[in-house]
């Protein structure tokens, strides 16, 4: 997957994640919308990528729990074509 990086403030979508610590399953919340769906890439601490969802509603269920993912942190991007509108973190407990 080719991500391009290039967060401008019209173009960011701005999101909230809850719970936050987590253990491996959280809601996504869009402050905005969008037209496109929009894509959640989930990385970890080296930015490899463990999870991509596709989302489509203004509040997403994601549970990377059969990921089997250790406990840490975790960069969330959030992607409208390609290309990403914001970044976030989560903490898995």
């Amino acid at each position: 997957m080719q991500v391009l990086i290039g967060i401008e403030e019209e173009n960011k979508i701005d999101f909230s994640i809850y719970p936050n610590p987590n253990n491996g399953s959280f809601n996504i919340s869009l402050d905005g919308q969008s037209e496109n769906n929009l894509d959640i890439v989930v990385k970890n601490i080296l930015g490899q990528i463990v999870n991509e969802n596709n989302i489509t509603k203004s509040t997403n269920s994601i549970d990377l729990n059969l990921q089997h993912l250790k406990k840490g942190v975790y960069i969330i991007d959030l992607l409208d074509n390609n290309y990403v509108v914001n970044t976030g973190k989560i903490i898995i407990k």
